[in-house]
């Protein structure tokens, strides 16, 4: 349906791309570090529900920031236990992430939740992305910058966009520099080559902070 608008109203599941909302609230309310070690080891968190990582594989014990940069799934469950769905509740609602039937979706998800299960809309994941490189401030989306008359004159000019402060900046921060990890060969092998920008002066690497998701 050409008339649906996915980005702005559809609801869709994030999957990994949620995990930086999930590690962010964990730095901001300090109880995980990038330097956190956490188990990646296959384990049933509930009766029949023992997820794996993409690869299939048991590294063991990881540090957070390696877990994030690799996308791992079983470490971004046991941050989401250590952080609790009240806060990532408390912080995504401050954030204005708006779930298809309400608030109680982080609850009801369990720890599902780390890992994008919880459809959400693209343009408010975006915005909350911005934060990460604004000092952890969520700008809110804008849809009409100015409108002109016939004869062109201005008859509305948006003003400053609104900002509010969801983590602190110095969460938001550590979050940035372990996806721009992301984009460098020498700290993600994997993906880094693939995602590595050399437009910089004299063709250097430019830093570039990202994280892919994968959706049902």
């Amino acid at each position: 349906n050409p008339k649906y608008d996915v980005a702005g109203t559809g609801y869709r599941q994030p999957g990994s791309a949620w995990k930086p909302i999930v590690y962010t609230t964990g730095f901001d309310e300090r109880v995980l570090t990038p330097g956190s070690v956490l188990l990646d080891i296959t384990t049933a968190f509930a009766p029949g529900w023992s997820p794996k990582d993409a690869d299939g594989r048991n590294r063991g014990p990881v540090l957070a920031r390696y877990a994030l940069q690799q996308s791992l799934n079983i470490p971004a469950i046991r941050a989401l236990g250590k952080v609790g769905s009240k806060a990532l509740d408390q912080y995504t609602s401050k954030a204005g992430i708006t779930y298809p039937f309400g608030r109680k979706m982080i609850g009801q998800a369990g720890l599902a939740a780390a890992i994008g299960t919880v459809e959400v809309r693209l343009l408010e994941l975006t915005a909350a992305y911005g934060a990460l490189g604004d000092g952890g401030q969520v700008t809110e989306p804008r849809y009409i910058l100015s409108v002109k008359d016939a004869k062109g004159k201005t008859v509305y000019e948006a003003g400053k966009p609104a900002k509010r402060k969801v983590w602190s900046p110095q969460a938001a921060w550590l979050t940035a520099n372990i996806l721009a990890g992301n984009s460098d060969p020498k700290q993600n092998p994997y993906w880094g080559k693939n995602f590595q920008l050399t437009n910089g002066p004299g063709g250097r690497r430019r830093i570039m902070a990202l994280k892919t998701g994968t959706t049902n």
